[in-house]
């Protein structure tokens, strides 16, 4: 099972969700050093991790930074993915962005 990323409102309410299937996100975070993020680092591949508006584009930062290591075809296109919907949401207010993993 992969880490799958939802875009949600604080009350709950999914806005989007993009599943990880082929668990790129996870792939991801056991190859790539990411010890020195801020935000990277905390992502659970086993549990829940949740980032807050102002975490937001912290993360962005550190996706765009690891991108160009990412030499998987479809972790490439799955980091993508995750960064277009980071993009969306950042700055909007009273939502979160939700690793749920395995």
């Amino acid at each position: 099972m992969g880490v799958d990323l939802v875009w949600q409102e604080e009350n709950g309410k999914v806005l989007e969700e993009i599943p990880d299937p082929k668990m790129c996100i996870s792939t991801l975070l056991f190859t790539v050093d990411h010890a020195e993020t801020i935000c990277l680092r905390f992502i659970d591949p086993y549990g829940h991790t949740t980032f807050n508006q102002r975490q937001i584009p912290i993360l962005i930062d550190e996706l765009e930074a690891i991108s160009p290591r990412v030499t998987d075809y479809d972790m490439q296109i799955h980091l993508l993915r995750v960064l277009e919907l980071a993009g969306r949401s950042k700055g909007e207010k009273r939502t979160i962005l939700k690793f749920t993993g395995a």
